[in-house]
């Protein structure tokens, strides 16, 4: 999409969204898809998980809103699915990017040239369809209503309160004896006027075209001003008239803080009062709330089991862990379930930024509530919770329902990437009663397709969640699969010269649609079921070819199908392997090239899977954290190897808390 600039605005050329491809030897971990699938992906969005994913459909049309966009409620749906990558102030700096996990920042919006040679028609294009090349997924599965809202407000995301105030002024000066009050009704208007509060009007036109119009004037009915007004004031009246189709006040936060929606039951401050510049004093408020945070404060809430027929463990220890950003460091405090199943904490000390969090131990599994905050709180106290499950091993409730594998070549034979989906559908925790040591049991096993080696996982996950059995033909996931769904990421190596039959044993059910992405034009796909997809689908200059199968495969059968050829010499987009990991441009590539197939929503977890899975992993690292402590208590780790994996679990244990810090999640337990 173009973006125009006139010589006296601010800004240039968008970033390169396209950097070049980093050379690997052999693929490892998902990471970044990992990433993607749980915060968003580029906007850090959940859409609906659709059963049967369909080929590739029309795309919706776009059309004009109806009613004026709501920036409340903007603000609100930005928070929740798109501050994770472009940052709460709009400026392209949100977690994912700080962390160093989205190579490639978005673009500002609190830069006019981002939006300057394009129209919120444009917007609500790409949030509607997505741009995969940039990580970023499509959102129609949301209303219509809901796209608008959020495009009108990072469409304004340049405004500032300032402009609004002093724009007002420049149109009541020069513009209101034609316009009146934006509809055309003034004393001088012509007989055919536009009107500036009319929903399509607002979205057809670009800033570009208003900024020109009042510059240079339209020929002969309006005059220019760029001879009587600054180029401040021809931006500020430019956002006040852009403002006049909108409901709410335009601008990003200036420091950051998540906007609610108006509609909430607690009222909060629109998006141009939260900086404290906006009318009504909204910001002083803030800041005398903000330096009036007591110095104690009291957790309370209630253990529940989610299973039918469950039990809360009355009388057992339950841990208050207190984190203090920016690493996290953790004191804790113990406490006792109750009768009832409830339990308090008083009189604890509190700091500003401080996180919470509780966990216990319940049929030998660490259970953890979500990530509290301060503003969370009743007054003083927060009301919290945790979800324990009872446990099953019974393999009847789980079931494979979408797989992806996407095959490239290079001078080592075959690249693998796959990423397998799988759902409990019980009310349990699956965990089967194999052990591998005193802490920790077998959850699941992913046999490998003969010849794999070089198994990657994400990183920090290969040795502490991901294990191989002894002759790494098995990944053994010590994580227990909670109700639910759930994304399995691994990566392996395959030798390859002039042909070979992949068969990959499922040890669970195998019920939906397998897709497979194979390198064009390097070898022939031939397999029970498997359909190509016509055309080579085009992924940040590479071309794949897309196959799909809807698989029913019984617990013990494989996956299988047959290339044939010999591939050409790597080529010099070949991925290569950074320790730990895929290069993230090449996993952002593999996720926009599924989507593009149309796999949509299949790498995109729904809000609360996000939470689970997360939650999940904490609760995994706290119970590894204390099962070392105990080894360590009972002298059968010495002192250095026990600082050197301890560090290392708390390192993991501190990114996933600033990731549900900053990621979608929401109050409750997983």
């Amino acid at each position: 999409m173009r973006r125009l600039s006139p010589p006296w605005l601010p800004g240039g050329a968008p970033p390169d969204k396209n950097p070049p491809m980093i050379k690997t030897r052999v693929l490892t971990v998902l990471s970044v898809m990992l990433v993607i699938a749980l915060a968003g992906c580029g906007l850090a969005s959940e859409p609906e998980i659709v059963q049967e994913i369909p080929l590739p459909t029309p795309a919706p049309t776009i059309v004009s809103p109806e009613t004026p966009p709501d920036l409340a409620a903007g603000a609100a749906f930005y928070a929740a699915h798109c501050a994770v990558c472009h940052g709460q102030g709009g400026r392209g700096d949100g977690q994912m990017v700080r962390d160093g996990r989205l190579q490639t920042p978005p673009p500002s919006f609190a830069d006019l040239a981002t939006s300057s040679g394009q129209t919120p028609l444009d917007y609500m294009a790409v949030i509607t369809d997505g741009n995969m090349l940039a990580g970023m997924p499509p959102f129609s599965s949301y209303s219509i209503q809901d796209r608008w809202n959020v495009a009108a407000y990072v469409f304004s995301g340049w405004v500032t309160p300032e402009q609004i105030v002093q724009g007002g002024a420049v149109y009541e000066a020069n513009c209101v004896s034609c316009h009146g009050d934006g509809t055309g009704n003034g004393p001088q208007a012509l007989e055919i006027m536009p009107d500036l509060t009319a929903p399509d009007y607002w979205a057809e036109v670009s800033n570009e075209t208003l900024l020109q119009a009042i510059s240079a004037g339209i020929s002969p009915e309006m005059p220019g001003f760029a001879d009587t007004l600054s180029e401040a004031e021809i931006l500020a009246v430019t956002a006040y008239v852009r403002s006049l189709a909108v409901k709410g006040t335009p601008g990003f936060p200036a420091s950051g803080e998540t906007v609610m929606a108006e509609a909430q039951a607690t009222p909060t401050a629109t998006p141009a009062a939260a900086n404290g510049e906006g009318a009504g004093g909204a910001g002083e408020v803030a800041e005398a709330a903000s330096s009036a945070e007591p110095e104690q404060i009291s957790l309370t809430g209630t253990v529940i089991n989610r299973s039918a027929g469950g039990t809360v463990p009355i009388g057992a220890p339950i841990t208050l862990h207190m984190f203090d950003p920016p690493d996290f460091a953790e004191t804790t405090l113990e406490g006792e379930i109750g009768p009832d199943g409830s339990y308090r904490f008083e009189n604890v000390p509190h700091v500003a930024d401080r996180v919470y969090l509780l966990s216990l131990r319940y049929q030998d599994v660490f259970f953890s509530s979500t990530i509290y905050r301060l503003e969370d709180a009743s007054g003083a106290t927060i009301d919290t919770a945790v979800e324990i499950f009872e446990t099953t091993n019974d393999p009847a409730a789980l079931r494979f329902t979408s797989g992806v594998m996407r095959v490239t070549f290079s001078q080592f034979g075959m690249e693998v990437a796959e990423v397998l989906s799988i759902t409990n559908d019980s009310d349990r925790l699956f965990l089967t009663d194999e052990t591998i040591s005193d802490n920790q049991r077998v959850a699941l096993r992913i046999p490998l397709p003969p010849g794999a080696a070089g198994i990657g996982f994400e990183p920090g996950m290969q040795g502490t969640r991901f294990l191989m059995n002894e002759d790494e033909t098995v990944i053994l996931d010590t994580q227990p699969v909670r109700p639910g769904r759930d994304d399995i990421f691994f990566s392996y190596f395959i030798p390859y010269e002039d042909g070979a039959i992949i068969e990959q044993e499922v040890a669970y059910p195998f019920s939906g649609p397998f897709h497979l992405l194979i390198e064009a034009g390097q070898v022939t796909v031939s397999g029970t079921g498997f359909e190509g997809g016509g055309q080579p689908v085009d992924m940040g200059g590479r071309a794949f070819d897309a196959y799909v199968a809807r698989l029913d495969v019984p617990a013990g059968g494989a996956i299988s199908f047959t290339l044939s050829g010999r591939p050409q010499a790597a080529s010099a987009g070949s991925t290569a392997q950074a320790e730990g990991g895929l290069s993230p441009l090449v996993i952002g590539l593999i996720v926009a090239g599924v989507l593009l197939i149309g796999v949509g929503g299949f790498l995109f977890l729904l809000r609360q899977g996000v939470r689970d899975t997360r939650q999940a992993a904490i609760d995994d690292l706290l119970e590894q954290i204390a099962a070392l402590d105990d080894r360590h208590d009972r002298g059968e780790i010495a002192d250095n190897e026990y600082q050197q994996v301890r560090t290392r679990l708390k390192a993991r244990l501190a990114r996933l808390m600033r990731e549900q810090e900053a990621g979608p999640g929401e109050g409750g337990s997983a």
